[in-house]
């Protein structure tokens, strides 16, 4: 059974967790902007007082996917083996259709498992 102290301790973890990961953001961007400095990207390892210190540089490089939909038949073949096309579930046109029945070949390539439940406690403001 649920206790009023087991929610608090909840909320009150959640809490110590949020700014744990704000500080060690902050201490992460700090530390790399000094190691990481004139670096395009790559890794970097120094030793300093004897502690191994890793950074990584890294990229994000995305598709433009509307300019990509109007351009893609005009790429080279070598420039269209560079684009991955994943296929993704749409769930709910897949709902729909396992509802009324339509899915038979599909369900056979539908994997279901559960997912990390959500949480939000809020305690009364006399906390």
């Amino acid at each position: 059974m649920l206790t009023k102290k087991q929610l608090e301790s909840y909320v009150i973890a959640k809490e110590l967790l949020a700014k744990a990961k704000a500080e060690e953001m902050e201490q992460r961007l700090a530390i790399c902007e000094e190691i990481l400095e004139g670096k395009e990207k790559g890794t970097t390892t120094e030793l300093l007082f004897d502690i191994e210190i890793k950074a990584v540089k890294k990229i994000n490089i995305a598709l433009d996917k509307k300019l990509l939909s109007s351009t893609y038949e005009d790429m080279s073949e070598e420039e269209q083996e560079c684009i991955l096309f994943e296929p993704k579930l749409i769930a709910k046109e897949y709902q729909f259709l396992q509802e009324h029945d339509q899915t038979p070949l599909l369900d056979d390539c539908i994997t279901v498992k559960d997912a990390t439940p959500s949480l939000t406690i809020t305690l009364p403001e006399d906390q």
